[in-house]
């Protein structure tokens, strides 16, 4: 199957001021979050989240492990909602898209981006249509799964452990405030949400359209596949809710690996269910404070504050956050290489063939010209 391009073009008036503005909020909520991060630091007892630091041992290189094992059980997700039959992509393309496209929203305020420049790397194996009606796909089932694992902490924390009840309480309400938004875009999605988007923009006074009725028309299909979905291929449907159902384990046990050695000689029950509380809690205050990018400043004070709340010493939480996002950072530059490398590589590929192109143009001119 060979990809198609998009047949659409879309003209902004001033992307260049928007993309400063961008950059500017970037930067003010960036620096808002390390001021907020060494804040915390300086209030809390330095040595001793030193100590605690060292005392983690191995559980950085099982950190990592865990990141590298979600990246492939995400992208397995991924793959799943993809119809093959409309993609040329393999698992190696759409893990590198995966994990370059995860390092852009972790850097960039609203988590967004790092969407469109996974599906900017795979225009070239997947039908344009098809990659954005997989990614909708894909972010939406994921949402929805984080949904139901953040209610599962709380409710199993209120059951099973002798916990703050008003804290738990609190966790458990707000994950379940959280489903508001949740149906509020599934009936978007029913409703042709493509659909509603561009005719939306068509109404713009800022965005000038090259062909709205076929941008419309491409839409509509985006949205008969996101409909459609389901009922067409219920075996890669249950694969993807299998794969993201993993995947949030694997995310949740970050905080598995750690909490054995900064909080020694609690039951292994005792550890799984805190671990489902704060990976809860730290859901909720990322989704709440996604501007920040990278959650700097934020991660650690969420966390030390719940330890705090909960009667525990927060310095644990600040440590764990600490442990966590310097995995963060070497995940994301990682992410960011491969991005570059992927674009480096394609970027050659095509001058390559345009050089190629030139040299046939070339001798066909001159075969021509011996001929006349």
């Amino acid at each position: 199957m060979q990809a198609t391009r998009p047949a659409v073009e879309v003209s902004v008036t001033a992307p260049p001021r928007r993309r400063r503005i961008v950059a500017m909020l970037n930067l003010v909520f960036l620096v808002l979050g390390l001021i907020l991060f060494v804040l915390l630091v300086l209030k809390l007892d330095t040595a001793e989240v030193g100590l605690r630091l060292r005392g983690l041992g191995w559980g950085f290189v099982g950190l990592m492990i865990l990141f590298v094992l979600g990246a492939l059980v995400s992208t397995a997700a991924w793959r799943s909602v993809i119809d093959p039959a409309r993609s040329r992509a393999r698992f190696i393309d759409l893990l590198v898209a995966f994990w370059a496209g995860s390092a852009v929203n972790a850097v960039t305020p609203g988590g967004t981006f790092g969407e469109v420049f996974r599906g900017t790397l795979m225009r070239d194996k997947v039908d344009s249509e098809e990659i954005v009606a997989s990614l909708v796909i894909f972010n939406f089932m994921g949402y929805v799964s984080m949904l139901l694992f953040n209610l599962l902490g709380p409710l199993l924390c209120l059951l099973l452990l002798d916990l703050p009840l008003r804290v738990v309480a609190v966790v458990f309400v707000l994950s379940l405030a959280f489903f508001l938004p949740c149906g509020l875009v599934y009936f978007f999605l029913r409703r042709g949400a493509a659909g509603i988007v561009v005719a939306v923009i068509r109404r713009l006074p800022l965005v000038r359209l090259r062909d709205p009725a076929g941008l419309l028309e491409k839409a509509h299909r985006i949205d008969r596949c996101i409909a459609e979905f389901r009922i067409r291929r219920p075996r890669q449907f249950a694969a993807a809710v299998a794969w993201l159902a993993v995947a949030r384990l694997v995310q949740a046990a970050d905080y598995l690996v750690l909490l054995p050695a900064l909080v020694p000689g609690r039951s292994l029950l005792w550890l799984g269910l805190v671990t489902l509380l704060i990976h809860s809690t730290s859901q909720l205050l990322s989704w709440a404070l996604t501007f920040i990018p990278s959650q700097i400043g934020v991660a650690e004070g969420k966390t030390a504050l719940l330890f705090r709340l909960l009667g525990f010493d927060p310095v644990v939480g600040l440590t764990m956050e600490i442990v966590r996002h310097l995995r963060a950072v070497i995940g994301i530059a990682l992410g960011l290489l491969l991005g570059w490398i992927t674009v480096l590589l394609r970027h050659r590929a095509a001058a390559r063939q345009l050089q190629g192109n030139v040299h046939v143009a070339r001798g066909a001119r001159g075969t021509s010209h011996a001929a006349s």
